[in-house]
């Protein structure tokens, strides 16, 4: 149950890193694209709201070829080569229209911060540990680091074999936190156990029955502590705290208190 919790968490703050590449309203920038792409940008925006990734995709490629576009022409272009290229699952692609986004004049610091957090969800999915991890760096060094940057940082980590590193970020924003977040929490639960920290784990476990108390959850995390090798006073921690949420359900387990 534990690791297929983390498992979930793991895709959806990957998911929520990437976001979605910025859709441009090209009706509203119709005056900007010059005469030579707006009709070609016009019908691959077309098709992007109308979900046909491929279409729009082979409209781009058409402006791309055109010998006398604008540079405003390639920064919309690759907004939506971008956004194409994320919903078909092609992160190689969809970096380099990030990338390129990134290096042009026309993105402002707001939007180059919202581009970096969404090329840091493609790098990692690219399995691009490295990459996503100096990235994610990068944001919080400038301070625009969120929940989901510092969790995608973490997991970089463990990719990367560093571990120790991953347990270490998140256990300093665990500490830091008058109530961690429940993702954090099981993060951090699912590191300790695999680098057998057992005091770790149990402070960890018991800050996550604490805060967030779920019974019909819980009875099936619980037992997983209870592990053959584990000592007399975690066993005893664990149905102590079994006790205290209510999933004691065998005569064994009071016996054993």
């Amino acid at each position: 149950m534990i690791k297929s919790t983390v498992r979930a968490l793991l895709i959806a703050t990957v998911l929520t890193a990437a976001g979605t590449a910025t859709l441009p309203s090209i009706a509203a920038a119709a005056e900007s694209v010059s005469a030579a792409s707006a009709k070609t940008l016009d019908a691959a925006n077309k098709a992007v709201k109308a979900s046909n990734w491929d279409q729009a995709i082979a409209e781009l490629q058409k402006v791309n070829a055109i010998p006398n576009k604008t540079a405003y022409d390639t920064y919309v272009m690759n907004q939506l080569l971008a956004f194409a290229y994320t919903k078909k699952n092609n992160f190689v692609e969809a970096a380099k229209a990030m990338e390129a986004q990134l290096a042009s004049s026309y993105a402002t610091p707001a939007q180059k911060v919202q581009l970096n957090k969404q090329l840091l969800g493609v790098y990692f999915n690219q399995k691009n540990y490295a990459k996503a991890a100096d990235l994610a760096n990068q944001l919080v060094s400038s301070g625009a680091a969120d929940a989901a940057t510092y969790n995608v940082l973490a997991q970089a980590y463990d990719k990367q074999g560093k571990l120790p590193e991953a347990v270490k970020l998140v256990k300093a924003r665990v500490d830091a936190s008058a109530k961690p977040s429940e993702n954090e929490l099981l993060l951090l639960l699912d590191y300790q156990r695999r680098l057998k920290d057992t005091n770790g784990e149990m402070a960890t476990f018991e800050k996550l029955v604490g805060f967030y108390p779920k019974a019909e959850y819980w009875e099936n995390i619980i037992p997983t502590l209870r592990a053959p090798g584990n000592s007399d006073e975690m066993n005893l921690g664990v149905l102590r705290l079994m006790s205290s949420t209510n999933t004691l359900k065998k005569p064994d387990d009071v016996t054993e208190m």
